[in-house]
């Protein structure tokens, strides 16, 4: 059985001028395809970014961890698996956030 979760940094643009970034709304699903579907759409409607209120998303940063549950018996063995992905960040957006998101 696979999940995968989702958690990150979001760039918005903020009330006052400027851009910011903020902790993502942690996500899960069965599958992956889904999972980018739900970022872009959260991305695009504003619910992203755990309420923190900004003027508008621009895009995320986001850690997506592949977990992997074998059963062997009565055991269970995860194995942990993990890419950073980039949400409609230019390049440079996406490095900055990258680093912000590795040293938070």
């Amino acid at each position: 059985m696979k999940v995968y979760k989702a958690k990150g940094m979001v760039l918005g643009k903020c009330w006052g001028g400027g851009k910011g970034y903020y902790e993502s709304e942690e996500l899960q699903n069965e599958k992956l395809n889904d999972l980018k579907k739900e970022i872009k759409e959260r991305i695009k409607n504003g619910m992203l970014d755990s309420g923190f209120g900004f003027d508008g998303l621009i895009g995320a940063v986001m850690e997506i961890v592949t977990i992997e549950t074998i059963k062997k018996g009565n055991k269970e063995y995860k194995h942990y698996d993990s890419v950073i992905s980039n949400f409609d960040l230019s390049a440079d957006e996406f490095e900055e956030g990258k680093e912000f998101l590795l040293n938070s």
